[in-house]
């Protein structure tokens, strides 16, 4: 029996899967299950040449398990690395309303959300929801060219955010970049406004 490759699956999974999207992370676990079943069915097959019907064993029950568990827990790791924001419950006070903050931009999610890092670990990441722009989510049309022109904008960027609200785990917030508005700047940059809370 092969043996599952974590390396092979952990590089094939950080290559699909778009920084918090859930259709790249969707499309992420697809290529791990496709990855366990490819490397199982060669035992079956080979059992069922043979007239006997295939029964996993322990050590490819646990095999299998294990990639399973690992999979999933990087899948949790790329989805949302961004944690000074709880999933659930409010925002740390430093956080509130009126709040400055400050940082390089860690990653871009979409044409209008981004991670600033406001420290140097996760927990001191905020995940930011551009309170003055409204890009067209990815899986419209539009959207991947959005968050395209965001990431080329911020590329080695320091961001000065003000907080306006709280939405789930994000912060609403209006940032700029040396006293520029980013929402301005990707007008600028000819990106057409179109999610859904555009007025």
């Amino acid at each position: 029996m092969r043996l599952v490759e974590p390396a092979l699956l952990h590089v094939r999974l950080l290559r699909v899967t778009d920084s918090h999207s859930n259709r790249g992370i969707r499309k992420g676990a697809g290529h791990v299950l496709s990855r366990l079943v490819s490397i199982l069915r060669p035992e079956t097959e080979s059992l069922r040449m043979k007239g006997r019907q295939p029964r996993p064993s322990g050590r490819l029950t646990l095999a299998a398990f294990a990639a399973c568990a690992w999979s999933l827990s990087v899948i949790a790791a790329a989805a949302d690395p961004c944690k000074a924001v709880p999933d659930r419950g409010r925002a740390p006070a430093w956080l509130g309303p009126g709040s400055t903050f400050s940082g390089p931009v860690r990653y871009v999610g979409d044409g209008d959300s981004l991670c600033v890092g406001v420290g140097p670990t996760p927990a001191q990441w905020v995940e930011v929801r551009l309170a003055d722009f409204y890009a067209p989510e990815l899986s419209d049309r539009g959207g991947p060219e959005a968050k395209t022109a965001l990431a080329r904008i911020v590329q080695g960027r320091r961001l000065t955010c003000i907080a306006d609200h709280q939405t789930y785990d994000r912060i609403a917030a209006y940032c700029r970049i040396e006293g520029r508005s980013l929402g301005d700047l990707m007008r600028r940059a000819g990106v057409r406004e179109g999610g859904r809370g555009v007025r």
